[in-house]
């Protein structure tokens, strides 16, 4: 078996599959890095990778990806590239297979809630009682309000089997 050099010394063998190189890479880089946001980026990014290489996900249709983040490794290795890959395989995922994270919902429909519900709760509220200064109650109110629709999304994408094992910071 040959063995392909990759940064820092390191050897993977070529019987390693495009996942395994790349989230050894991206946990290799998140060892050696100094900021906590660079650790922190390639950890997620590696855990991801592992999460769909343990589902048997045909790494064919991330295969693109998986060459974004080699490149991105060797070219660009600050937090915010590896981020923009982290983005777009995570937006993928969601839109091809309906994958996504522990916590995507919640964190989605937090935001969605307040302006969706909050804002026009407050301004119903600031126009009931005749003093704009109620407007600030809708806003915790949309906040409960986003972050219960999606607290119940994540555990239906858990139930159906569509949320990845990965660790939530």
């Amino acid at each position: 078996m040959g063995r392909i050099p990759i940064r820092h010394g390191s050897y993977y063998t070529e019987s390693m599959n495009g996942y395994e190189e790349v989230s050894g890479m991206l946990a290799e880089r998140a060892d050696a890095a100094d900021r906590r946001r660079m650790r922190s980026v390639c950890e997620r990014a590696a855990q991801i990778l592992r999460a769909l290489d343990s589902r048997d996900h045909p790494e064919s249709d991330v295969d693109d990806f998986v060459k974004r983040f080699r490149a991105t490794l060797e070219t660009d290795p600050r937090p915010g590239g590896v981020s923009k890959v982290v983005s777009a395989l995570l937006s993928h995922l969601e839109k091809e297979h309906g994958l996504v994270v522990p916590g995507h919902y919640r964190e989605q429909w937090t935001g969605l809630g307040m302006a969706v519900f909050g804002v026009p709760l407050g301004v119903a509220f600031g126009t009931a009682l005749g003093n704009m200064a109620y407007i600030g109650i809708g806003i915790p109110l949309g906040l409960a309000i986003g972050s219960s629709i999606g607290a119940r999304k994540d555990s239906e994408a858990k139930r159906e089997g569509r949320q990845l094992e990965v660790e939530t910071e």
